[in-house]
């Protein structure tokens, strides 16, 4: 068997449901962009390397990934999202290398995951469709009947969404009158020294315990706690704005979708006493629709 890299988790952002509400056919437009060179080959090294790299045209290059890591760049889903995926869609690993077709400039994100579904459709005979389906999740909410928050959650004043705003109108300025555009703050040598930047997020793993940083809304907060939730969470806190978010956890365990049973003195909570007793909010069971990828067909791609 062999053993990747720590870059292995980029390939598991990949991997259902019940009723089927409604369906959206998935066939690449005549009018998508389209890499203009494709090479797709088996990857059968026993060396450890993974490495993703994508140009400014779009141009993409993967050694030693997934059918799901392809998968999760050409569509805006994680592949927990996504149904009837092979047992080879992470376990075979492939070399490609697609060039794009001369004279896009700078590819933007959908033009990008365009070409990459054409690849997917050509190379890998894929053929999906949308769905909504009822599934199983949480609800977020408050834990407190007065509305107090937890000490790891803090409000902010600051707007990062605006922030962004007026500092891609100041860059924009700047290229109008022939000036190069304002410089960005260095990050820190080390990503974990000192204070968060505004806006910004961080965490890490261990042994002993999962930690998250970040300024950020509910709706993020929601995103981040569905990888150790193990279900999709949904905001219902009635929290508007930005927010410190400071949470410490026990170590996620892949498929975590009920709470833990209580920890032994000197454990890290799990993470839903870690929710509730850190930010003052509370992950409770419910359903809700997702939208959700169907796979219809996909075959291992030939060599050429």
């Amino acid at each position: 068997m062999r053993a990747y890299n720590p870059r292995l988790w980029l390939q598991l952002l990949a991997i259902a449901g019940s009723i089927a509400l409604d369906a959206q056919s998935l066939v690449p437009a005549a009018s998508d962009p389209a890499f203009e060179v494709v090479s797709v080959k088996p990857n059968s090294s026993t060396i450890m390397r993974f490495d993703l790299s994508s140009r400014p045209d779009g141009s993409f290059t993967m050694t030693g990934g997934t059918l799901n890591l392809l998968l999760g760049q050409a569509y805006p889903m994680s592949t927990r999202d996504m149904i009837g995926l092979p047992d080879w869609s992470a376990s075979a690993f492939f070399d490609v290398t697609a060039t794009a077709p001369p004279g896009i400039g700078t590819a933007t994100l959908e033009q990008r995951r365009a070409m990459l579904r054409g690849l997917l459709a050509d190379r890998f005979k894929l053929a999906a469709h949308y769905e909504t389906r009822e599934q199983q999740a949480f609800d977020l909410v408050l834990a407190r009947s007065d509305g107090r928050l937890g000490p790891g959650l803090i409000r902010s004043d600051v707007d990062c969404e605006a922030r962004a705003a007026a500092q891609r109108a100041a860059a924009d300025a700047a290229r109008g009158a022939g000036e190069p555009p304002p410089p960005r703050p260095a990050p820190p040598a080390d990503p974990f020294a000192g204070a968060l930047p505004l806006c910004s997020q961080r965490s890490s793993k261990g042994r002993n315990g999962d930690r998250y940083e970040g300024h950020i809304t509910m709706a993020t907060l929601a995103a981040v706690l569905r990888g150790s939730a193990g279900r999709v969470v949904v905001d219902k806190t009635g929290l508007a704005g930005y927010f410190n978010v400071t949470l410490e956890s026990a170590p996620t365990r892949q498929g975590l979708t009920v709470p833990d049973a209580a920890a032994t003195p000197g454990d890290a909570p799990s993470i839903f006493t870690a929710v509730q007793e850190q930010l003052g909010l509370k992950l409770e069971s419910s359903r809700a629709p997702v939208e959700v990828l169907v796979i219809d067909r996909v075959e291992r791609p030939t060599e050429n």
